[in-house]
């Protein structure tokens, strides 16, 4: 049972960690630019997270035990090991204000752990994870090169910089709740997963 809270807790505040250093790029941009106060910013952020990992967090849940790792781990102990790694590992990066992917910090956490207790590692898996983090740096400047030339050329139709700084902010309001609902898709789904077995064995 202590174990089991411990864990629970260093999870929350893995979570808050998480808020100071990969939600502020969710908003942070309609906050600079004044487009929305820093308090409905957060307010609208946790409301996307909470929407993210309620409705699609399981998608990710298995991405650890099954995905990564072959087998899930045969104590809590190396999930508490985990969740140390990645409070330092958050902590000091955004001391730093260096932004950290969470995810990689789980996946290579996962694997130091797994192979400390003798868990195979699905390389094949891993590999294509990784490729995903080489690539998407990538594909995003590409991406966003071409979308940037379509908006320019989209708001040349509008003639009143009054409403094209209102369409400016609505749509980045917007364009910013979605990525704070794939930030609790996609990470918070992830932490949530290694939390899986101990519910069920709390259920049982």
């Amino acid at each position: 049972m202590f174990f089991e809270a411990l864990i629970l807790s260093l999870g929350i505040l893995v979570c808050l960690v998480l808020g100071a250093n990969n939600a502020p790029a969710c908003f942070g941009t309609s906050v600079g630019a004044g487009f929305t106060k820093h308090s409905e910013a957060a307010g609208l952020a946790v409301l996307g997270v909470l929407l993210g990992v309620t409705l699609e967090g399981t998608k990710l849940s298995r991405t650890i035990s099954g995905g990564v790792l072959t087998e899930a781990f045969p104590s809590l102990e190396p999930i508490l090991v985990m969740m140390v790694t990645i409070v330092v590992l958050m902590t000091a990066a955004t001391f730093f204000n260096l932004p950290l992917s969470l995810s990689e910090g789980f996946v290579g956490s996962a694997i130091g752990v797994g192979l400390g207790v003798g868990i195979a590692v699905n390389w094949f898996f891993f590999l294509r994870v990784f490729a995903s983090w080489v690539l998407t740096p990538l594909f995003s400047a590409l991406a966003a090169a071409f979308i940037y030339k379509v908006v320019e050329r989209a708001t040349r139709a509008v003639k009143r910089i009054l409403t094209l700084n209102y369409i400016y902010g609505k749509a980045t309001l917007v364009l910013s709740f979605y990525v704070a609902y794939v930030l609790g898709a996609n990470t918070v789904g992830l932490v949530s997963g290694l939390y899986q077995p101990i519910l069920e064995r709390q259920i049982s």
